[in-house]
């Protein structure tokens, strides 16, 4: 707040501060200091970070308005001109979430392999496919190369999808 009274068109102060109501559960104000921030990237043509759309789609997610979480996400990639990881996935589990699949995969693709494959067996799951979704995880244990990792990520599938795998035929 002290840098916003020193220079109200603090890009990011207004992006930390609407951070913090945002991990405070204050979404509307969150969305007042992220509309503040964006405001004042729109006006700064030297700007060129734009993580105030991706923080605002972490807010409307938060409030659970998927729809408008996609549409900052995809702002922020199409404005700074490349995928952001972490949105990429948000974007999947909130397709996913919305029951929009084929989005869900599309989206999951702009990630490591390994991630794409266990996403990927996720969504065959929720589709009730049993069998394609031990394939994928298969297919992300078999793109491992290091073997402790390879380890890490048997156990780590097995442990999270144990319930859906108990009568599966392997």
């Amino acid at each position: 707040e002290a840098a916003i009274e020193d220079d109200e068109n603090d890009i990011a102060a207004w992006n930390d501060l609407g951070c913090c109501y945002l991990h405070r559960g204050q979404y509307e104000k969150a969305i007042e200091c992220l509309t503040k921030a964006i405001e004042n990237e729109q006006s700064s043509p030297s700007h060129d970070d734009y993580l105030s759309y991706g923080n605002m789609g972490e807010t409307y997610e938060s409030m659970g308005q998927y729809e408008k979480a996609i549409e900052y996400y995809e702002l922020y990639e199409k404005l700074h001109g490349k995928k952001h990881i972490p949105y990429c996935e948000d974007k999947g589990r909130l397709y996913e979430y919305l029951g929009r699949y084929a989005e869900a995969e599309e989206a999951y693709k702009d990630f490591g392999t390994i991630e794409y494959y266990i996403n990927l067996g996720n969504i065959a799951l929720r589709q009730g496919d049993k069998a394609k979704a031990l394939e994928l995880f298969d297919k992300s244990i078999d793109v491992t190369e290091d073997e402790d990792d390879k380890a890490k990520n048997m156990c780590t599938v097995g442990m999270n999808h144990m319930d859906y795998f108990g009568d599966a035929e392997t």
